[in-house]
């Protein structure tokens, strides 16, 4: 009488018996998938959005101290004077003649 021969899924179905060293065999995991669901699609790139300045508002000017140093250093030394040159108050000054300075610049 002919033997039947075992199949994959009769092989990983038996199990060894107790006391034995043999390990049972797995089944091969990629036959059991098909190509198609292997196969990620690939991930579509976005475009980066662009942000446009609107035509209504031109960018401001940013200030710069130390563009206009001199000038607010000037500045400073009038109200000095004004004060009647007396010291403590430098910073003060220094803080009033950029404020000064700033909205000449920001005017022209």
């Amino acid at each position: 009488m002919p033997s039947k021969k075992k199949t994959v899924t009769e092989t990983t179905a038996t199990k060894p018996a107790e006391g034995s060293a043999a390990p049972a065999k797995r089944r091969n995991s990629s036959s059991t998938k098909s190509t198609a669901a292997t196969h990620k699609a690939p991930a579509r790139k976005t475009a980066a959005r662009r942000s446009v300045p609107t035509a209504q508002e031109p960018p401001s000017p940013v200030f710069d101290e130390t563009l206009h140093k001199a000038e607010i250093a000037h500045e400073a030394y009038m109200l000095w004077l004004k004060r009647g040159a007396s010291h403590g108050q430098a910073h003060q000054d220094w803080l009033r003649a950029v404020e000064i300075v700033r909205a000449r610049r920001q005017a022209g």
